[in-house]
């Protein structure tokens, strides 16, 4: 499966915002995902250490269920939280030819900076 950068945006958001850190579960229902994608998405965003849960599994069903963001998840979706700032990353890892979540974590520090500097006059370079 072809990993989507805006549904792990997506899910990051939504998870955030589900998160009342009780310690429940989160729900994720997000509009025009089948169960598959999403969930094949969650493994591939613990791999990543973006997230925490459980792979909950069973023998006839692959299911992972979300606890919250881990502290790389919560830094990342720092980084790309403004729809601004995400749309120019993406535009720029298109160019670059590559979505690894380094480089587009790369990117959105970058253009994060630009915005500073637009909009507060200060260099972070």
């Amino acid at each position: 499966m072809k990993r989507n950068m805006d549904l792990i945006r997506d899910i990051l958001l939504v998870v955030e915002a589900d998160d009342k850190g009780e310690g429940r579960w989160v729900t994720l229902n997000i509009d025009g995902v089948s169960d598959v994608v999403l969930t094949e998405h969650l493994f591939m965003m613990d791999e990543a250490g973006l997230i925490e849960g459980n792979n909950t599994s069973t023998l006839s069903l692959r299911d992972y269920q979300v606890r919250r963001l881990a502290w790389l998840g919560h830094d990342f979706l720092d980084a790309i939280r403004d729809p601004e700032i995400w749309k120019r990353t993406k535009a720029g890892a298109k160019k670059a030819g590559t979505e690894t979540i380094e480089f587009l974590w790369e990117l959105a520090k970058v253009y994060g900076k630009n915005a500073i500097k637009e909009k507060l006059g200060i260099d972070l370079t």
